[in-house]
């Protein structure tokens, strides 16, 4: 296996990230092993340990580097204002969970949890960064009513999703979905606001 000559921290932990990526989006969490992270990222396990002492380790820090990727490089790029954005994050959210089923759905209550992920997991994170990206943007914007945190409107806005699907299924597929999702999250939205 090649080494880094020289370690170039960056590189290394871009490397690292990717190769943890990769392989829980194809893997799940019970998948990943440091062995196979190193082997991805071309790096040594005393490499690796340099880095992290466990594997909890990259997974805190893999978290907080989604959620600044999200931040600084994805919500920038989406249009409209933190609450049309909200909107938009919310619909896809249920759109999302319609698509895989209930029993995906149901899960996602606690998409948050990292140490619950399975094989279809991750990029369930990934959208959750969004989230909180989003709100963050909300916030920042001054589009919400004082004393809402950013964690607030993301819990506020999964539950309202994962009911709206919740709800769906209840009523065993009788109802239009989108249009109740419209309906209750822009309700949920305009809640919120200013």
């Amino acid at each position: 296996m090649a080494r880094h000559k020289e370690l170039d921290d960056e590189k290394v932990l871009q490397d690292i990230y990717n190769s943890a990526v990769e392989i829980l989006a194809a893997e799940g969490l019970d998948g990943l092993s440091i062995r196979k992270i190193c082997r991805m990222a071309n790096i040594s396990t005393g490499t690796f340990y340099h880095y992290y002492p466990t594997k909890s380790d990259l997974m805190r820090r893999l978290l907080d580097y989604m959620e600044n990727f999200y931040k600084n490089d994805v919500v920038p790029g989406l249009s409209g204002s933190g609450t049309e954005m909200l909107y938009d994050i919310c619909i896809a959210f249920v759109q999302r969970m319609l698509r895989r089923g209930l029993d995906y759905a149901k899960k996602f209550i606690d998409f948050d949890n990292n140490d619950t992920l399975t094989v279809d997991d991750f990029s369930q994170l990934y959208l959750g960064k969004v989230f909180y990206g989003v709100a963050q943007k909300c916030i920042d914007d001054g589009e919400i009513k004082d004393g809402f945190t950013r964690h607030d409107i993301v819990m506020m806005a999964k539950s309202v999703s994962h009911g709206c699907v919740l709800n769906y299924n209840n009523l065993n597929a009788s109802v239009d979905a989108a249009d109740i999702a419209h309906k209750t999250i822009t309700a949920f939205i305009n809640g919120i606001k200013k």
